[in-house]
């Protein structure tokens, strides 16, 4: 059984939105190197976050 595609939107945009504020289910990395950068949201995938 596939995933709608409405739903790998929403998660995907649910990820960038939790990466840039740090959510704790992506953990804490002990490194010297930067973060990286989530770019913004593709208008396509604006309309499936809440």
């Amino acid at each position: 059984m596939s995933t709608p595609n409405h739903l790998k939107k929403e998660e995907a945009g649910q990820s960038i939105i939790d990466w840039k504020d740090g959510h704790r289910r992506f953990g804490e990395v002990d490194s010297k190197l930067e973060c990286l950068f989530a770019r913004e949201l593709p208008n396509s995938f604006k309309n499936f976050i809440v």
